[in-house]
């Protein structure tokens, strides 16, 4: 890749870009289904990219931001693509944000590959979306943030566990909120919390995509006690999400239930060139699935220690 970056101003600056990305995959496997199926397959791609994007800021309280993207893929129609954003300081201490963009992926080697669910015919996936919000600072090293977005979906790779391959949905269109809240109640203590929302609809089909909860909370507590020790706590919820499963020898779809997840860490730096970390995974000893018959990890304890060659 190259970009250029021109600085005409404090207020007024532009990147020009390209790049080239070459990719070659290979998998090398056998399905046992009372006799051995290969699943092998080798795909290799490139794809060859120019962009424009700049960051203006014609007054104190207004930032804009744009940016173009040419794409042009090996076996793909070439692709452009546009985003524009906007940002309003309404007080010092709150600003409004607005952003539309567009966006494309071109399929996985898994998805258009594996011998048993790969689709050789599957097109890159586009989206159109937009997203607006408040970002507040109500006092010094507290900040939240309000988040309501939409996106469309066109051509998105899904896994059809009836027809059991991948394909691409015609029109997937999701809507929903987020919240963060960061505070800093003292110079050595952070807190940290999100929410996020999302409904998600299958544009003229009777069906839910699999595998994607409706809710997902987060939180996370760092507390430096000491120059060279930290310790923190992480948490997390997820939502019902559906799954697939072949067990029965028909495809069932099966409701997953919720579950909620407490991590802790303390993290030792011993030497100047050695940190040495302990930490108890799922605390709780929550019980869940992330898919049908695969129970995820209870209380575990784990140790490691990083040697930072070079570092005196």
């Amino acid at each position: 890749s190259w970009v250029n970056t021109l600085q005409l101003s404090s207020q007024y600056q532009f990147n020009l870009g390209v790049d080239y990305r070459d990719e070659s995959g290979e998998s090398r496997g056998y399905l046992d289904v009372g006799m051995r199926v290969p699943t092998d397959f080798a795909l290799s791609r490139k794809n060859r990219g120019a962009f424009v994007d700049a960051r203006l800021r014609p007054l104190d309280a207004v930032l804009l931001q744009g940016s173009v993207r040419f794409d042009d893929p090996d076996d793909f129609d070439s692709e452009t693509t546009l985003r524009l954003g906007a940002s309003y300081a309404l007080q010092p201490s709150l600003q409004l944000l607005v952003n539309w963009g567009e966006g494309f992926k071109l399929p996985s080697f898994f998805a258009l590959g594996h011998a048993l669910v790969g689709n050789s015919a599957l097109q890159p996936e586009t989206a159109r979306g937009w997203d607006a919000g408040l970002r507040w600072r109500p006092a010094d090293g507290l900040e939240a943030s309000f988040t309501a977005f939409a996106t469309r979906y066109r051509d998105l790779v899904d896994f059809d566990p009836e027809a059991f391959t991948n394909i691409n949905r015609r029109e997937v269109k999701t809507r929903g909120g987020e919240a963060n809240l960061a505070w800093q109640p003292a110079e050595n203590i952070s807190l940290q919390a999100n929410a996020t929302y999302t409904d998600i609809d299958v544009v003229g089909e009777s069906l839910s995509l699999l595998g994607r909860p409706d809710w997902q909370l987060g939180a996370s507590l760092d507390w430096e006690l000491s120059e060279h020790l930290h310790t923190g706590l992480d948490y997390q919820y997820t939502g019902t999400i559906l799954a697939s499963s072949l067990y029965t020898g028909q495809t069932v779809v099966t409701e997953l239930s919720s579950y909620q997840r407490l991590d802790w860490r303390l993290s030792w730096r011993a030497l100047a060139a050695l940190e040495v970390e302990l930490a108890l995974d799922n605390v709780l000893d929550e019980r869940f699935q992330t898919a049908v018959g695969f129970p995820g990890l209870g209380r575990s304890l784990r140790m490691a220690a990083t040697l930072h060659l070079g570092r005196g």
